[in-house]
């Protein structure tokens, strides 16, 4: 059995919205996403936080009750932010090693270049170009 050629393709205007994360410590974890990642806090209240870049919300934080253990158990693998510029990438790198990030590792894919972190519940993050 082969699998048919498709010539179907997804629109041009696709993109993908904000993502929305499950946390246990609103504050700890806006924190986080604001100080290190580089994320602007455009909201927060005592169940959730909304941040983004300028006015555009890229990332959702809702407080759980009963959170997960910090595990990857959700089946997230990382949460992904695409930087314009290899130079807006080095400039993430000497942020994040000033700041003691987290840095789980970094990546030349050849097509892009990537630096890995983990946020303080144990959610991936890859910020790349």
């Amino acid at each position: 059995m082969t699998m048919s050629q498709s010539t179907y393709q997804i629109d041009a205007t696709a993109a993908i919205g904000k993502v929305v994360l499950k946390v246990a410590n609103i504050e700890k974890m806006s924190q986080f996403y604001s100080d290190v990642i580089g994320l602007t806090l455009l909201e927060q209240s005592v169940d959730h936080a909304r941040l983004g870049v300028g006015a555009q919300e890229l990332l959702v934080l809702e407080k759980v009750s009963d959170p997960l253990p910090l595990t990857r158990k959700t089946g997230l693998f990382h949460t992904a932010f695409l930087l314009p510029s290899r130079k807006d990438l080095g400039n993430m790198l000497i942020h994040y090693l000033e700041a003691k990030a987290p840095l789980d590792g970094a990546s030349d894919h050849g097509y892009s270049e990537a630096l890995y972190l983990t946020d303080p519940e144990g959610n991936g993050i890859e910020v790349y170009r």
